[in-house]
């Protein structure tokens, strides 16, 4: 695959080739483009009405989705789960993992951050997150997350 567009330090057009990784930057003609490095977003919980906290967001619905971050620059994300009941969490994890693992764009999820439940109860530091979901540190827990989120999870 081939990208024109400028040295950010000379303003000079160039060239780049790559698949997997940049494998040559080159002069080139006029490019009228410029290359920038991608965003990433360590904390994506849904993006264009598509809700990634939900056990039965539609695949393609995902893939929708990452297309429109895409378009904002950003190149690779965090998908976001909050507290919620342990079976939803769980789904939801396992639902990116396989969008992760089934979708062309699933390569830009880098991994899952799960926010809460094990966060204070009070009001004001327990923010938007349900009370009645949050819950005591539990390993088990943590585990059965990881096992959906196939070891993908940053908590």
């Amino acid at each position: 695959m081939k990208c024109c567009g400028a040295d950010a330090l000379t303003g000079h057009p160039v060239e780049a080739v790559f698949g997997a990784r940049i494998e040559s930057v080159a002069p080139a003609e006029d490019a009228g483009v410029h290359l920038a490095p991608g965003f990433i977003d360590l904390q994506v919980n849904g993006f264009g009405g598509v809700d990634y906290n939900s056990p039965g967001t539609p695949r393609e619905e995902v893939a929708r989705s990452v297309g429109m971050l895409f378009a904002t620059g950003v190149t690779r994300f965090f998908p976001t789960v909050i507290t919620a009941s342990p079976d939803d969490m769980q789904g939801a994890l396992r639902n990116l993992a396989d969008a992760k693992e089934g979708l062309a764009e699933g390569e830009a999820m880098e991994g899952f951050h799960v926010e809460g439940p094990h966060i204070s109860p009070e009001d004001g530091p327990r923010g938007a997150h349900p009370r009645r979901w949050v819950r005591r540190p539990d390993a088990h827990e943590f585990h059965r997350m990881q096992d959906a989120a196939r070891g993908t999870s940053a908590w």
